[in-house]
């Protein structure tokens, strides 16, 4: 069951909830307060944009500032904030309910908003990327945009973030970190909904492309509308550059999401150096 926090709207007379409040607030689920802001949309744009956040040290939101002013559709950004730590939106001490509680967040304001699954785009960077591929295809949302994930995120945080990854484990061992490598590939596998709207952006300049995603794009492949954008520019030198280098293009991709217009772009490549080349990866796929 669930609560919402004191700026959430009251439930109308027959017990469905009451249109959604812009403002600041707490979902309470599967034992968790999941944190969440609110912004309704303007004009009459039918949309719901969520925003999954990088790692973050002060439980703020990602996106959040001058950069989405201008999106018409609603907007939810959710803090990754479970147990007083980040959690990747996917495991604390071992345990994959919290995930659940943030499906039943998310869908709980579509239902206020008269919207679907479809009408729901979510996106993240980084951290906030894995995220909004995990919860975009095992739980069924239709258009995800995500720069730079992680997608062994059980051996990334373990490397880079120990504190984090003995929070979302249940004893840090060997079989923790393969269980949390698996959640997206195994979302992915068993995720049967194809017409779905995935963008991805990376670059070979960021030293996570080789091991988390390059690998991992074939399977990313069976959805109808596939869109990966490989950066390759001097002003993109490591991870994070390629975030802030392509949030022009992230913004148009969201903008015409809020209007119902999925762009096609297919595997392509942006930035003023030499062009990405596909054909190991579309090798992959063929293979697969």
């Amino acid at each position: 069951m669930s609560t919402t926090d004191r700026l959430g709207p009251e439930a109308r007379v027959d017990g469905s909830p009451g249109p959604a409040a812009d403002g600041e607030g707490v979902h309470t689920s599967h034992g968790y307060d999941i944190r969440y802001k609110f912004r309704a949309a303007s004009g009459d744009r039918r949309h719901l944009i969520v925003v999954f956040t990088g790692i973050k040290t002060d439980g703020d939101y990602d996106f959040d500032g001058r950069a989405a002013a201008g999106c018409k559709a609603a907007m939810l950004w959710i803090a990754d904030d479970f147990g007083g730590e980040n959690a990747y939106y996917m495991s604390h001490a071992g345990e994959r309910g919290l995930a659940d509680g943030v499906d039943e967040l998310i869908r709980t304001q579509l239902s206020r908003l008269g919207l679907t699954a479809r009408d729901c785009t979510l996106m993240g960077f980084s951290k906030g990327a894995s995220a909004a591929l995990y919860y975009g295809t095992k739980y069924g949302y239709a258009n995800i945009v995500a720069s730079v994930p992680q997608i062994k995120v059980g051996s990334f945080a373990r490397d880079t973030y120990p504190k984090i990854y003995a929070h979302m484990t249940a004893s840090g061992s060997v079989e923790d970190c393969v269980e949390l490598n698996g959640l997206i590939p195994e979302a992915v596998r068993l995720d049967a909904d194809l017409a779905k709207n995935i963008y991805l952006f990376s670059s070979v300049d960021d030293s996570q492309f080789g091991f988390h995603l390059k690998p991992f794009v074939p399977e990313l492949m069976k959805y109808e509308n596939f869109n990966m954008i490989m950066t390759k520019s001097s002003q993109v030198t490591h991870h994070g550059e390629v975030t802030h280098y392509n949030v022009p293009l992230i913004l148009s991709i969201i903008y015409a999401l809020s209007e119902g217009i999925a762009p096609r772009f297919g595997l392509t490549s942006n930035g003023a150096g030499e062009p990405f080349d596909y054909s190991e990866i579309k090798a992959g796929g063929a293979d697969g």
